[in-house]
């Protein structure tokens, strides 16, 4: 694997600290953090979340992410294997999924099938990652 191969691994892993570095750094520069306790509906949070920089947060959590998957069916199409590239590009493909699902079903009733989705790319990263990145459970079958 090469650095963009790690570079993309580096962001996906810290999409949240971004994301909420940017917010963070929002909160302290309008001053927001003087507003009352119970009062979200700042300045940032509408700027972030419901007005002119949604698009950015939409980019900070789904770049990376976007990244790993386009990596993988790369490597998937230059290697002509399926395995492990597609099965790891799933996991990317879901998680974006989960993303997607929370920012534009937030305000819809959408709670089930957004914690069902949750759920299964949690326990399928989890799986991955223990298995496939970490090597700590192997296994003679290939897909394990």
């Amino acid at each position: 694997l090469g650095i963009d191969s790690y570079v993309g691994d580096v962001l996906t892993s810290i999409i949240s600290p971004i994301n909420r570095f940017a917010y963070t750094t929002c909160f302290i520069i309008s001053g927001d953090f003087t507003r009352k306790l119970g009062d979200q509906h700042g300045a940032c949070y509408d700027y972030f979340y419901e007005g002119d920089a949604e698009w950015l947060t939409y980019v900070i959590l789904l770049f990376p992410g976007t990244l790993r998957l386009a990596q993988n069916l790369r490597l998937m199409v230059t290697t002509g294997k399926r395995f492990p590239h597609l099965v790891n590009a799933t996991k990317y493909g879901v998680g974006l999924l989960v993303t997607l699902a929370g920012l534009v079903g937030r305000e819809e009733n959408f709670d089930s099938p957004w914690l069902a989705l949750l759920y299964f790319n949690t326990v399928y990263s989890f799986l991955w990652d223990i298995t496939m990145d970490w090597a700590l459970i192997r296994s003679p079958n290939t897909l394990l």
